[in-house]
């Protein structure tokens, strides 16, 4: 029962845990470090000079998930349209590309066309259905009206890097003769028989190779690069080991001796060990 009292008496901070644990599950990890601290100061890369810092990549991952975009290919896409819009911007407008309202417009509600527009919202007439009641809706509410500018913004950019793509394809050309010689070499066959016979099968002893000719291979080879030998390195050393010589074990022998002697004639053992310099408050141990 005690332990039930305890509880209630921090229900309150009960709650608050619990609802923190539940909103961890509802919010990002990633965006809510991005927007309060850890990485907001350093940038992610660089493309042409210009710098992408982590915030900005994070406000616009988590704009498109607001939108409904998710998948783990989507932090890639993000990336891919700021390296887009950072090296085409100047292309764009130096082309006077743009999407206009009608163009939108017909995107959205009309024939138009768009590659990205049918994979990601027109997938299908039912979708497409779906959506465009979608789009005519948010048209009605301030909220809807927000979030149908930030789709215009996503689409239009996209756009735009289709209508560069196109013209890019369009303006390469080639001529009657490049196709007509590109058909040959793709469709031209011809039919011939040969023989073939493997050196595996050439017995050993039927060949014979003599001095001369192995010395005549070498003079018309010799100077050829893949023969060309690399420097080479002749190392010479001596291995020196590290241990004790006779002499030195006669020493260290002749002077355990003379420990041994002293030890047996001392009077007691910390005075012993005090004289040899060592601790008398060391272990003792006995024989």
């Amino acid at each position: 029962m005690s332990l039930i009292q305890k509880i209630r008496k921090r229900q309150g901070l009960l709650m608050v845990m619990v609802g923190l644990g539940m909103l961890s599950f509802l919010i990002p990890y990633d965006a809510v470090m991005a927007l309060f601290g850890s990485g907001t100061n350093r940038d992610l890369g660089s493309v042409d000079g210009t710098a992408i810092s982590a915030l900005e990549f994070q406000q616009e991952v988590q704009l498109r998930r607001n939108l409904g975009f998710s998948g783990e290919q989507l932090t890639d896409e993000v990336w891919n349209d700021f390296v887009s819009k950072i090296l085409l911007e100047d292309s764009y407008e130096s082309l006077g590309l743009q999407v206009t309202d009608k163009e939108f417009q017909g995107l959205l509600f009309e024939d138009g066309y768009s590659g990205y527009v049918n994979m990601a919202f027109f997938s299908n007439e039912q979708n497409k259905q779906f959506w465009q009641q979608q789009f005519a809706a948010m048209l009605g509410t301030p909220e809807g009206k927000a979030n149908f500018l930030m789709y215009r913004k996503l689409i239009s950019q996209k756009r735009l890097r289709e209508k560069y793509d196109n013209l890019l394809l369009t303006g390469v050309y080639a001529n009657t003769i490049e196709a007509k010689y590109d058909y040959i070499a793709a469709n031209k066959k011809v039919d011939f028989q040969y023989v073939f016979k493997s050196f595996a099968s050439v017995p050993d002893t039927d060949v014979t190779v003599s001095d001369s000719d192995v010395k005549s291979f070498y003079n018309e080879h010799k100077n050829e690069p893949k023969y060309k030998q690399r420097a080479g390195r002749d190392l010479t050393y001596v291995r020196i080991p590290v241990m004790a010589s006779e002499a030195d074990a006669q020493a260290i022998q002749s002077e355990l001796n003379t420990l041994k002697t002293e030890w047996t004639t001392a009077t007691g053992d910390s005075a012993f060990l005090a004289g040899k310099g060592l601790n008398p408050m060391a272990k003792r141990y006995t024989a």
